[in-house]
């Protein structure tokens, strides 16, 4: 999708196992955005040790992470019994505790829809879009962000 930006230099792509040492040097970037991503890293945790080394001073994190208390969870539940992957999700206190204790501050927090992508795919007229949307409405005033399919949080590093 990127092969023209790759071939002029303006895009470089690395792969890299995110259980380990990112190959960076410390200090390197003024923002990480992390979307749809550490869901899948065991070792999440060195993940924002590195995010953190890596960032500048006043640097940026937008992190995107599953809530354990959605219907996502139980899926992936579900799932992991049959088949073998990896897969986190993590209650927001406990997230932010971890974000916290890598010395980032936390400036704004936003979550996630508490219905299934795919239920939006499917609506095709505009009253059962304002359906959906009235739904997570009242969902969100009854329960909170609580059923939220996934959180994020947008934090800086001290």
């Amino acid at each position: 999708r990127f092969k023209k930006e790759i071939n002029k230099n303006r895009l470089k792509l690395i792969r890299k196992d995110l259980n380990y040492r990112l190959p960076f040097r410390k200090n390197t970037f003024d923002q990480l955005i992390c979307i749809r991503v550490i869901k899948y890293v065991e070792n999440w945790k060195n993940l924002l040790k590195e995010a953190y080394r890596v960032l500048k001073p006043n640097g940026t994190l937008i992190i995107e992470f599953p809530n354990k208390y959605s219907y996502e969870f139980l899926a992936m539940f579900i799932n992991s019994l049959f088949f073998d992957f990896h897969y986190s999700t993590f209650s927001f206190h406990t997230f932010e505790n971890v974000l916290l204790n890598q010395k980032f501050v936390r400036i704004k927090e936003l979550s996630g829809t508490k219905f299934p992508h795919f239920f939006y795919s499917v609506i095709n007229k505009r009253q059962l879009l304002n359906l959906a949307f009235y739904l997570e409405w009242l969902l969100a005033k009854l329960f909170g962000s609580f059923f939220s399919r996934n959180f994020i949080i947008i934090c800086k590093k001290t």
